[in-house]
């Protein structure tokens, strides 16, 4: 039986970044009758094309066209890394026109960060001009990872669903909202799942008088509102729990200057937390490194900024590790003080529930 080829277009395809690149992996993984080929974005220390069994990445270099950035204004830096992105949309555009494949899917609703700090910038839909799949002639299926935040998000969302016949949607609000809005559309619902055969449970012996927190979670300035929420969050352990608490750090960020940047007294905590005696750090973890930080930690914090339920936070609670996460709209399985503890999201109150 001829196999199905299946075009996945996903930003930052990578196996330690979670959330779409997961996704897409796991539709990889676990489709015995496909062939699969990914368009994404170049990494550092990558070919631009990898085979593996039934598998094409497809890599698109923006870094080569702007080796001489710094030399220039902010403005100007602005402008040539936002015309360097648009050709490298374009260039992927006219792959997929040229390539055979049977089935697209766009892994959405995510842009390149200089598309999204101008629509986000200037409150306009600035992306719609040249980035929309209306011209691809093949079944479509577009993945909604999570909802939006703000107006301009839903506007940008409703434009790039009407170019898709079939609609996947990680999240029940997302899914919910698409049967209301789009009734001639093939919309499911495939929620954040866990190999739990991989992810087993342990029981632990918690050490009643210091704690071992994990914290888990993408330091890129791409994911804004995670980054922004992710400093405060650890600002705030770093400041009024280090007496109670020993942290370790699993993070996601794929620029080593960026991530040696955070890291470093002059980073956004202000804090050499490097320095710190207790505080361990790791970055990029595979899946099976990610198990054994799961049974080593006590408790997960996990700042995800969207509602919803995470991947991460399923998976350590199949590890019979407590999550901790933002009380924001649908947490479930988290239940406070049951399954885990739910933060107030405007007053990040961690000293009160950790006494708790």
């Amino acid at each position: 039986m001829e196999k199905i080829r299946i075009m996945h277009w996903v930003h930052n395809f990578h196996p330690t970044k979670g959330g779409g690149p997961s996704h897409v992996l796991d539709i990889i993984k676990n489709g015995s009758n496909l062939k699969s080929s990914v368009v994404t974005d170049s990494l550092k220390n990558h070919v631009n094309k990898l085979i593996l069994d039934d598998l094409e990445i497809y890599r698109f270099p923006n870094d080569k066209y702007s080796s001489d950035i710094n030399r220039h204004s902010f403005l100007i830096n602005y402008l040539k890394n936002l015309f360097y992105e648009y050709q490298r949309l374009r260039q992927k555009f006219d792959f997929i026109k040229q390539y055979d494949y049977d089935i697209f899917h766009y892994h959405g609703v995510e842009f390149p960060s200089m598309l999204s700090s101008l629509n986000r910038n200037f409150g306009f839909d600035f992306s719609g001009t040249f980035f929309n799949f209306s011209n691809i002639n093949k079944p479509k299926v577009i993945t909604l990872h999570n909802h939006p935040l703000n107006k301009l998000g839903y506007k940008i969302y409703d434009r790039q669903i009407k170019d898709f016949e079939n609609i996947i949607c990680v999240d029940k609000f997302i899914f919910d909202y698409c049967k209301q809005k789009f009734r001639d559309k093939e919309i499911h619902f495939i929620p954040n799942f866990v190999d739990t055969n991989k992810f087993y449970f342990r029981n632990k012996n918690i050490n009643s008088k210091k704690l071992k927190i994990g914290f888990a979670g993408r330091i890129d300035p791409y994911y804004l509102d995670e980054f922004k929420l992710s400093i405060r969050v650890l600002k705030k352990l770093i400041k009024e729990l280090s007496d109670k608490v020993n942290i370790k750090m699993a993070l996601i960020n794929n620029d080593e200057t960026k991530f040696k940047h955070f890291v470093s007294k002059d980073g956004p905590l202000s804090s050499n937390i490097s320095d710190n005696k207790f505080i361990s750090i790791t970055q990029n973890l595979n899946e099976n490194e990610m198990i054994d930080f799961y049974h080593e930690i006590d408790l997960l914090f996990a700042p995800i900024a969207t509602p919803g339920i995470s991947r991460m936070a399923l998976e350590a609670m199949s590890c019979g590790t407590p999550v901790i996460m933002l009380d924001n709209e649908d947490r479930l399985p988290i239940e406070h003080m049951t399954t885990g503890l739910l933060l107030n999201h405007s007053t990040l109150n961690i000293k009160d529930i950790m006494n708790e």
